[in-house]
């Protein structure tokens, strides 16, 4: 299987100069956690992945100038910035960062660098920008607010009895028209007594409630 691995970086890349697809090793992690719930026990709860992980074993080869591809790499560890990571043929592509990076001479050969590079996938993250739609109040109907609702309790109103009163005059200033008297007899019988010709001074009717807003002044006697 023909594999080539190309790392990208603010315009420059390197493509592993030997094949590492035997030294190529991938880890991509899930996250699922579980929650217990009473009654019904161990349950699964889905979560996005982790990051993925790789580790590449392979080498420089002395006739190819190997630094230049560990210069490239050091400044790329140091900057702390990702690398586009491609690797065609597995069908890998994506942004990694450099976690640890070593090489190494193997015997005479002094010109050959035998590395091992760990990298881990890059998630972008920072403040996302929202856009909040503009509206236009002149062209929003507003509704009418509810029309407010008086708790408030009913004021009961009251006449005292005066010296030469009687219920009919009184039905008369009050009403507008003395033939009312028996319904202010009824709603005052507790006070008047069973007499309704009898009332005295100093005595407080309830006015009833249906006069309160019809109440004018008698007519001149002519």
């Amino acid at each position: 299987m023909s594999v080539k691995c190309v790392f990208a970086r603010r315009g420059q890349s390197i493509i592993l100069p030997v094949n590492p697809i035997d030294e190529l090793e991938m880890n991509i992690p899930g996250n699922e956690g579980t929650e217990e719930v009473l009654g019904t026990g161990e349950i699964n709860i889905p979560k996005k992945r982790r990051l993925a992980t790789f580790s590449i074993k392979s080498l420089f080869p002395g006739d190819q100038n190997p630094l230049v591809y560990t210069t490239f790499i050091e400044n790329w560890r140091n900057s702390l910035e990702p690398a586009r990571f491609t690797a065609v043929g597995l069908g890998i592509d994506l942004d990694v960062r450099v976690t640890n990076f070593r090489y190494s001479i193997k015997g005479a050969d002094v010109k050959t660098y035998w590395y091992t590079i760990d990298l881990r996938e890059y998630r972008a993250y920072g403040a996302k920008e929202i856009t909040v739609p503009v509206v236009d109040i002149q062209n929003v109907t507003q509704e009418p607010p509810p029309p407010r609702v008086d708790n408030s309790p009913p004021v009961t109103r009251t006449y005292t009895v005066v010296s030469g009163d009687n219920l009919w005059a009184i039905a008369r200033k009050l009403s507008g028209n003395g033939a009312n008297w028996p319904e202010l007899y009824e709603a005052n019988k507790a006070v008047v007594g069973n007499n309704p010709s009898l009332i005295y001074a100093g005595q407080v009717y309830n006015v009833p409630a249906g006069w309160q807003d019809s109440v004018q002044a008698p007519s001149p006697q002519r």
